[in-house]
């Protein structure tokens, strides 16, 4: 059991990822965008639920609960990448806008291509910076918890490796009269 739950906050971690993964495909669609976070949230709300009879055997259920929740919260709470999708009628009038300015820089005797490129790499450029943004506060928020979840369970199941090797140390331990047996080398 503690060796299965060792990989659990592996496993809850690949599925918050793999939801970054699967949302960059949906970032033009904010609906299927949460689509995508309510079936990551389904998937570590059953990897949880896999680990749950081991985690009570050995009385660690508390902290893996712990860790669903705060990794289920994180999950829901990740922020549709808006800065990705203009949107269909923005996405026209941003083009028409650039194409005006080209025509102007161009009248006045600019180069049109060298304008439509700054603009672009402008427009690219705070867009990434605004979701680097948006998605740093979401891990500033999000990872203290999620680390403390992790330690706690990592602490819980070391404390019962802990005891069940001293169990088993003195089980093996050969009882003696008036003697205390010492084993050498264990």
């Amino acid at each position: 059991a503690v060796q299965r739950l060792h990989t659990v906050a592996t496993r809850l971690r690949d599925a918050l990822i793999a939801v970054q993964r699967d949302a960059f495909a949906a970032f033009s669609d904010r609906a299927a965008f949460e689509q995508v976070k309510r079936r990551a949230a389904d998937e570590v709300g059953n990897i949880a639920k896999a680990f749950t009879e081991d985690a009570r055997s050995i009385g660690v259920e508390h902290e893996l609960e712990q860790l669903r929740i705060a990794t289920n919260d994180a999950l829901l709470d990740l922020p549709f990448p808006q800065e990705l999708s203009l949107g269909r009628e923005a996405g026209r009038q941003q083009a028409i806008d650039i194409g005006m300015q080209a025509l102007g820089t161009f009248m006045r005797g600019g180069d049109p291509m060298s304008h439509g490129q700054n603009v672009a790499a402008e427009e690219a450029g705070g867009r990434l910076s605004s979701l680097g943004r948006r998605y740093t506060e979401w891990w500033e928020r999000h990872a203290p918890r999620l680390q403390d979840a992790t330690a706690r369970m990592q602490d819980a199941l070391f404390e019962v490796l802990i005891r069940l090797s001293s169990a088993q140390l003195k089980a093996e331990q050969p009882v003696s009269q008036g003697t205390t047996a010492v084993r050498v080398g264990q």
